[in-house]
């Protein structure tokens, strides 16, 4: 019997989770190794397949009903005996009866007692957002508790699958802890390749082979479990390269001509549309923009009159049903719909229209649309709420959350290229302007505030292709309700782990906050990655010293240790500091006395340590003897090395002081130690996301962002 009559014969008769027989031999046919077992119906066929298979045994629950059989005592291992068998048998049934009444029962599988390992997990589901992905964690009962358990997108090769497996916590298990012998690693990567592959079978929802006993000699999985899809799938996801220039995306950002149209009368109930809204765009546009401004106003002008005003954007600032019959009327490339409270009916009617006309929107509801500095382009309802000019790009899902990262830019003098507030994304989405960013001469480096994704295979295989720096600050981790799984893997992979592993996969580096977001934005503007984990801290005080070095291990870089040659060049130019080699250690504390020569000659030679990748600077005001406009020599320094520097004027005042001098730098400055050392973290995963895209020293060693899709297996099982 091959795979497709087992998927028959399970929805002929009703049901989408297969046997624990049938998972198995469907996982037979993919070369994955299970322990092999039969159904008995009678305690006297358990006694004849005991004599077949030899003992002991193990016998377990069959049926479709229960997921975790050991809570209904579905399960009993290490029998040895006939009579043993029929008590198993009895004591099982009684069992389910007793906590499952409703539970169908289809007999008790008997197999082989596998030689026992560490238990793991491997599994697959199909997420609705990002389609299939993978699984791996430790297995066995504590599955759900423990939790340790990492994601890959689907089909994953056998590097992908050994990096998952080292990303559990507990991965000092699979090593021989406290004497025990080491996994066979190769062997576990082996099943969770195949079944990625497996999760590419377009019948298969969920799969899960728990437990695999881990050995040092192989890998086997003693319990599978499969679900079906609940229809069949409809058409298949082919990959793309981002777009090279899009018309519509284009005229977004780089409009030569701007048409505004709104009301000076209309108060929406309700809405945004109100003539203020009108008014204060209408400023914006007049004071900011460089381009051909015409205004319309519906309340003064004629709808005929829109055809013959042409333009590359319009702006529209009305309730929707008025903006629906303005639509009709225009001729231009793209719009930017700043007003929203479209009706679904009203959503439909309008990507007609659009298609139609072949008029890109972004929105509607986009609360301030689109700030782009090269023409001047500010749609934004607060009166000049314009950034500085720069090369940080910013998209966000959220009004609010925009408003919020727009005016933390603003006040602490960020540099904005673009600036985008994407709105219900009716026609225009997240991977059509990160292909126009990635293109963008302007844009050295995009953050994005996201609550979700539409087509997140799309996504991932956009980003894949661009080859700048991408930070996410994501909403939206907590579930209110989830539905009741059918496996360990659905039960286990909730939205939020989903988008880290495929953040993982195409380099995205994620965040937690709005200064995060910043903080990390400006050092990847102008700060070299991270080749290595081993951080020097250089500091003027010794408290701050150990805050850095605690806070630097908090995120999984540790302290560098100095090579020989830099502890007796530092001994030897400043021995009134560090008297001896030895006395030179890491935090280097230069002394509470030290200016800038000083600071300037320790950077010098701690940069130029080859067990050093990166140096966190702590240059206090307050209690030494430094003066703010020495800090420039930190900077002067940085520049001539190519690894990454922060400096940390630890305080308030002292910091904006600090900050000020280095504002233009280049220099990234964060109040606290902890700040910097989340940010060195960051240059660190932004070379590892460098690596797996091929990327050496900023230029392109060979991308593919390709997702191949494998073609579905059908062997006899």
């Amino acid at each position: 019997m091959n795979i497709e009559d087992i998927f028959l014969r399970a929805r002929e008769s009703g049901r989408r989770e297969l046997t624990e027989l049938e998972s198995k031999k469907v996982f037979h046919s993919f070369g994955i190794p299970v322990v092999e077992g039969e159904i008995a119906r009678t305690p006297e066929e358990a006694k004849q397949l005991t004599g077949k298979m030899g003992f002991p045994v193990v016998m377990k629950i069959a049926s479709p009903d229960i997921l975790h059989k050991t809570d209904v005592g579905g399960v009993k291992t290490g029998i040895k005996s006939l009579d043993g068998v029929e008590e198993a048998f009895k004591a099982i049934v009684e069992s389910v009866h007793k906590k499952a009444p409703d539970a169908r029962i289809e007999g008790i599988t008997v197999q082989p007692m596998e030689r026992r390992g560490l238990e793991v997990i491997v599994g697959g589901v199909r997420d609705p957002i990002f389609g299939n992905i993978v699984m791996f964690g430790l297995g066995g009962i504590l599955t759900e508790v423990l939790k340790d358990v990492t994601f890959g997108l689907a089909p994953i090769i056998r590097e992908e699958a050994r990096e998952m497996i080292e990303g559990i916590r507990a991965k000092q298990l699979l090593h021989g802890y406290r004497g025990g012998k080491e996994v066979d690693i190769e062997a576990i990567a082996d099943i969770m390749v195949k079944i990625s592959e497996l999760m590419e079978h377009p019948e298969i929802a969920e799969v899960d082979a728990n437990p695999v006993f881990a050995r040092a000699d192989g890998a086997v999985c003693v319990d599978a479990r499969i679900i079906l899809s609940e229809r069949k799938p409809g058409k298949e996801y082919k990959a793309r390269k981002p777009p090279a220039k899009a018309s519509g995306i284009e005229a977004l950002f780089r409009p030569e001509s701007v048409l505004l149209i709104g009301s000076s009368r209309i108060v929406e109930k309700g809405g945004m549309a109100s003539p203020e809204l009108f008014g204060n765009i209408r400023y914006n546009l007049k004071n900011y923009f460089k381009g051909k401004l015409q205004v319309f106003d519906l309340e003064t002008s004629r709808l005929r009159e829109l055809e013959g005003m042409k333009a590359d954007t319009a702006v529209l600032a009305l309730p929707p049903e008025e903006a629906l019959e303005i639509v009709e009327y225009l001729n231009v490339r793209s719009i930017i719909h700043i007003t929203g409270g479209f009706t679904e009916s009203q959503r439909k009617n309008y990507r007609d229209i659009i298609r139609k006309k072949g008029i890109r929107v972004l929105g509607p509801n986009t609360i301030m649309g689109v700030i782009s500095q090269e023409p001047g382009l500010n749609t934004a309802f607060e009166r000049d709420l314009m950034p500085e000019r720069g090369n940080i790009a910013v998209l966000s899902q959220s009004g609010g959350v925009g408003a919020v990262l727009l005016d933390w830019a603003k006040y602490y003098g960020i540099g904005i290229s673009r600036f985008a507030f994407m709105g219900d994304k009716l026609d225009i989405g997240d991977s059509e302007l990160l292909g126009f960013l990635n293109s963008d001469p302007e844009t050295k480096v995009i953050c994005i505030y996201m609550e979700g994704l539409n087509n997140g295979r799309e996504f991932v295989d956009i980003v894949k292709g661009i080859h700048k720096p991408i930070l996410v600050l994501k909403g939206g981790r907590s579930e209110a309700s989830k539905k009741r799984a059918a496996s360990h893997t659905a039960s286990l992979a909730g939205s939020d782990e989903v988008f880290n592993a495929a953040f993982k996969v195409c380099g995205i580096l994620r965040v937690e906050s709005i200064e995060e977001l910043f903080s990390g934005a400006l050092a990847l503007l102008d700060q070299p990655s991270m080749k290595g984990k081993k951080v020097a801290v250089v500091s003027n005080v010794g408290g701050p010293a150990i805050l850095a070095a605690d806070a630097l291990e908090a995120e999984g870089l540790k302290l560098a240790g100095l090579a020989w040659k830099t502890r007796e060049s530092l001994s030897k130019k400043l021995p009134e500091i560090f008297p001896t080699p030895e006395s030179v250690i890491n935090p280097i504390d230069t002394i509470a006395d030290a200016r800038a020569d000083r600071f300037e000659l320790i950077l010098e030679e701690v940069l130029k340590d080859p067990e050093v990748d990166g140096v966190m600077v702590i240059n206090m005001l307050k209690s030494t003897f430094f003066q703010p406009g020495e800090a420039m020599v930190i900077a002067e320094v940085a520049s001539r090395h190519s690894k990454p520097v922060v400096d940390v004027p630890a305080g308030g005042e002292d910091y904006f002081k600090v900050r000020e001098v280095l504002k233009d730098s280049g220099l990234p400055t964060y109040n606290l130690p902890g700040k910097a050392a989340k940010v060195l973290r960051l240059l660190y995963d932004y070379h590892e996301a460098l690596e797996k895209k091929g990327e050496v020293g900023g230029l392109i060693a060979g991308n593919d962002s390709g997702i191949d899709v494998l073609l579905s297996k059908s062997k006899d099982a």
